[in-house]
């Protein structure tokens, strides 16, 4: 149905394209535009968040690394080595133990190796039996350790810092994590233990500004669980869809629609670094972006609408008031004129409906015109009939009477002139040379009775052309020009008829060449060359210009006669030359050209 009234409709589809070629340009053009945005600047926020965990990443294992060197300039000093030991055999167990010399001592050793250490923490030095011996920190709050659990435990059995974590992100008062090292005397033997307590106050001011001021900074232990955020209760409130996520594989951007989140293993301290940042476009955005989005398609689609509607009218008017006057011109009213309102191709187009009109109205008057005076010509033709019939019963009642009287040249006349009225008369249109060449020796022997033989008439046609179709009745006033205006007064005339063939070439037909010759005067030099008619020439020529436009009608404006005068090699004229030049063809019905 809406297919049926769209075809039936052209200013409905007019519009149709239109609104489509507006809309659908400007719906693709917003969604890309929105799509692309969004996306890139999720794609900068991402590699934002991955810069910042990047740069957290190179800071911590930058505290790793003067953790180590500071390990293990420790347990490279003798007197450290010297001191836990003593402590360990003497069965110390509090930072006074010993000589207050080698406490001093102890304590300038380990405040020179902790010192320029890039974060904040306290470093302390316990023997083999996990008995606190020397630390930068306060020793009154300070605990013993045991060796045989926990991170003493785990360095006992290892050649590096080992650490541990707490997983209480609420603490702030304990260390975050500690870090542990292993210190062994010359034959190997445990002597003793460095340990670094990071808390949170030195772990913040650590990192501050370093991962942007819209981001949250989540440390996870190896086992996902919190160990530091500087919201504790919101890592106690993500730790569990983070764990499930990073353990699924899951996205990390899928646990909340309005954040997004960037995971990064740290060093070999086992902690993991999570970056929280809100979303470039959070659910409220969004929906209040799609909301000004719709706005603006629906205003934008009304525009087109409108547009379309305009545009589409300026198009259909003109061609309806068009289509309208065509109807009136099919019912016979050549009368219709249409007012041209525009000044573009549908205004030129209303104006050349206008002149076409006016120009079907003057031909038609001409035809009509034209109609009445050929049915006034075929009357007189039919008036006319009887006379031609007439003449030729009156020629042979001549014919017989001279035969009868014996004047031969009166009877040689009548029957050449009734032949030549026969020829002319008939209906054909083309006849073959031979026959056109026959009525022209008639005219010959009647103008050579005539003017008592004062010329002689020569003939020379190229072997198989006899036999080439011509239009009727072009022979003989070529002739009689060069009778009346070439020879006249001349007593030793002389006219020469040759016809030749052009082959065919690759830009011409194959052409009949038609040459009368005389040795009269010649053309006035006017009129050499191509043939035109002269002006005011009354009766003048007017064979010469019955031929050519013969010629021209039937075979194109390329054809017809070209007149020449022949000269000696002084310059004199020697006579004219006639030449007709008209396809060849042995058909019996050329196909006209036409002007």
């Amino acid at each position: 149905m809406i297919r049926h009234i769209f075809q039936r409709s052209f200013r409905l589809r007019l519009f149709a394209a239109f609104f489509l070629a507006s809309a659908i340009p400007l719906l693709i053009c917003s969604f890309l535009l929105s799509q692309v945005i969004r996306i890139r600047l999720e794609r900068e926020l991402s590699q934002q968040n991955q810069d910042h965990i990047s740069v957290l990443a190179d800071l911590l294992q930058k505290e790793e690394d003067a953790l180590r060197d500071c390990s293990r300039k420790l347990a490279g000093s003798g007197r450290v080595t010297a001191a836990l030991k003593r402590s360990s055999v003497d069965g110390a167990d509090s930072p006074a133990a010993g000589p207050a010399a080698d406490q001093t001592l102890i304590n300038n050793i380990l405040f020179d190796a902790v010192r320029g250490m890039p974060m904040e923490a306290g470093f302390d030095l316990y023997d083999r039996n996990g008995n606190i011996l020397f630390s930068t920190q306060n020793t009154e709050s300070l605990e013993n350790l045991s060796p045989s659990w926990g991170i003493l435990n785990e360095a006992a059995g290892a050649d590096d810092l080992v650490y541990s974590a707490t997983e209480d992100p609420t603490d702030t008062a304990s260390p975050l994590y500690r870090a542990a090292y292993r210190i062994t005397d010359e034959d190997g033997m445990t002597a003793g233990y460095f340990v670094a307590n990071i808390y949170h106050s030195g772990f913040r001011r650590y990192l501050e500004g370093k991962y942007g001021t819209r981001s949250t900074l989540m440390l996870l232990s190896s086992y996902y669980r919190p160990v530091y955020c500087v919201q504790p209760l919101l890592a106690v409130s993500l730790a569990s869809p983070l764990r499930s996520g990073i353990l699924a594989g899951t996205n990390p951007a899928e646990i909340e629609n309005d954040y997004r989140y960037a995971v990064s293993p740290g060093p070999s301290c086992g902690l993991y670094v999570v970056l929280r940042t809100p979303a470039v476009f959070t659910t409220g955005m969004l929906r209040l972006l799609q909301t000004i989005t719709l706005l603006v398609v629906l205003l934008s689609l009304l525009v087109s609408a409108l547009l379309a509607i305009r545009l589409s009218g300026q198009i259909y008017e003109p061609i309806d008031r068009l289509h309208n006057a065509m109807q009136q011109v099919s019912m016979d009213n050549l009368d219709i004129y249409v007012e041209p309102v525009q000044k573009d191709e549908l205004g030129e187009l209303t104006e050349r409906f206008n002149r076409m009109t006016s120009a079907l109205k003057y031909n038609r008057e001409e035809l009509l015109k034209n109609q009445k005076e050929l049915n006034e010509a075929q009357i007189r033709m039919l008036q006319a009939q009887l006379n031609p019939h007439f003449l030729s019963n009156t020629l042979d009642t001549m014919k017989w009477i001279s035969k009868i009287n014996q004047v031969p040249q009166l009877a040689t006349m009548a029957i050449d002139l009734a032949d030549i009225l026969r020829f002319g008369i008939s209906p054909a249109e083309f006849v073959t040379l031979e026959d056109e060449l026959r009525v022209l020796e008639r005219y010959i022997e009647i103008q050579k009775i005539r003017l008592s033989d004062k010329f002689s008439f020569a003939l020379q046609v190229q072997d198989g052309l006899r036999s080439c179709i011509i239009p009727k009745m072009i022979l003989q006033p070529l002739v009689e020009n060069s009778i009346l205006h070439g020879i006249d007064g001349n007593d030793n005339g002389t006219i020469a008829l040759e016809i030749s063939g052009l082959a065919q070439t690759e830009h011409s037909p194959a052409e009949l060449v038609i040459a009368v010759r005389d040795n009269g005067v010649g053309f006035p030099s006017g009129m050499t060359g191509a043939y035109r008619k002269p002006e005011n020439s009354g009766n003048h020529h007017l064979g010469l210009y019955n031929v050519d436009t013969i010629l021209k009608k039937h075979y194109g404006n390329q054809y017809g006669l070209f007149l020449a005068n022949e000269t000696d090699a002084d310059g004199q004229v020697l006579g004219a030359v006639i030449t007709a030049k008209l396809p060849l063809s042995f058909s019996r019905s050329p196909e006209p050209q036409g002007e």
